[in-house]
């Protein structure tokens, strides 16, 4: 019976398993936790040992994105700087470089709603500034038709045209 199950039962087979974890990369728009997580789950099956974090944190190097889809060059330079780096310290430096992203582009973005609201009060208040100077500076403000305005016009002394 022993042969079986052993004929039967596929066997590992370690080097696609080692390929499918070295293939693992973040995708794009994917959280870091889901590609740790996938990291983990694709090196519980390679059998790397006490090896296992070693490999998780250099394809978490090699292979992260941090927010958008963007490499984050930044992350990346300070993960290969540390030095002897573990595996918690760089998910915690991800996690924590994703999170400050996520926040400045919030703040990017109510910075930039609250520019274009100072542009429209600013582009109303500035026709509401040529609306008054219109009624400032015209004699007849109930004239409809250009016959009716046309003694709010001057002749240009140069060129003799009605401005």
């Amino acid at each position: 019976m022993e042969k079986f199950e052993e004929f039967c039962v596929p066997q590992k087979n370690l080097t696609v398993e080692s390929f499918n974890f070295f293939a693992v990369h973040q995708r794009e728009n994917e959280p870091f936790e889901s590609f740790l997580m996938e990291l983990q789950t694709k090196a519980a099956s390679c059998e790397f040992g006490e090896l296992k974090d070693r490999l998780i944190k250099d394809r978490i190097v090699c292979g992260v994105r941090i927010v958008c889809g963007v490499r984050d060059k930044n992350v990346q330079r300070k993960l290969l700087r540390e030095g002897n780096i573990t595996l918690n310290e760089v998910v915690k430096i991800c996690v924590a470089s994703e999170i400050s992203e996520k926040q400045a582009r919030i703040i990017q973005d109510s910075s930039e709603i609250s520019e274009k609201q100072a542009r429209i009060i600013q582009d109303s208040s500035n026709v509401d500034a040529v609306q008054k100077s219109k009624g400032a500076f015209s004699k007849n403000h109930g004239a409809s038709t250009r016959s009716e305005i046309k003694s709010d016009f001057i002749d240009c002394t140069k060129c003799k045209k009605e401005t």
